[in-house]
């Protein structure tokens, strides 16, 4: 059974008032703590799993409401896992996904403090966009590529957490290359447009749009 470890804010949402422990899991792309967050007042799910810490954002309005988060987490995952090679494991997670949900405690104070950092580091990524702007498979990169502490003093990638737990951390170094990439041209897009508001404003043109209501999107 699909075990979906949630907070108190996310049980709201989905009018559960008790919750009981979590259970044992048998599949390796099974147990993910899912949370509640507020992206420019929008409703976001956050969900990260329990092994791995890696993490997909679901706005409510993509799939049609939180009761839909569940089977569209099954979706995100089974596209990036086709997409990396592996496509047996890609149905897997959509069966899984579409089984009903066990939902618990989330009991993993460990995995809710990477979140938390997680929440901190792409803020900035939002900054100056509207919601419908966002670049999610930006945001998924950061994190999956994102260094965190792991056991003892050691630190480790969510992305390579994954492709160990599917047996081909080989494949790690590759997609690495090719996500470094990609997330080095957005961060010249981004700088290139901090430095073009920056222009602006210094110049009084700035305060031209402001006066207009005209945002710098």
């Amino acid at each position: 059974m699909l075990q979906l470890r949630i907070t108190q804010k996310f049980a709201k949402d989905l009018k559960l008032k008790k919750l009981p422990n979590p259970n044992p899991v048998d599949s390796i792309l099974d147990d993910w703590v899912i949370d509640l967050i507020r992206v420019q007042r929008r409703k976001v799910a956050m969900v990260t799993h329990v092994k791995t810490l890696m993490t997909f954002y679901i706005p409510y309005k993509d799939v049609g409401g939180v009761n839909n988060v569940p089977e569209a987490i099954g979706v995100k995952l089974s596209q990036w896992l086709c997409k990396h090679g592996f496509s047996d494991l890609g149905e897997q997670a959509l069966k899984l996904f579409q089984e009903k949900p066990f939902f618990c405690k989330t009991d993993h104070r460990k995995v809710l403090g990477h979140m938390n950092e997680f929440k901190w580091c792409i803020g900035w990524c939002m900054e100056d966009m509207s919601f419908d702007q966002i670049d999610w498979q930006d945001i998924l990169d950061r994190i999956l590529y994102m260094p965190v502490k792991t056991i003892g003093s050691g630190f480790s990638m969510p992305a390579e957490l994954m492709f160990e737990l599917l047996g081909d951390k080989a494949k790690f170094e590759y997609y690495y290359k090719m996500a470094s990439e990609r997330i080095s041209k957005k961060v010249k897009e981004r700088e290139k447009f901090h430095r073009r508001k920056y222009v602006l404003i210094s110049s009084g043109y700035g305060e031209s749009l402001a006066k207009h209501n005209i945002t710098w999107h």
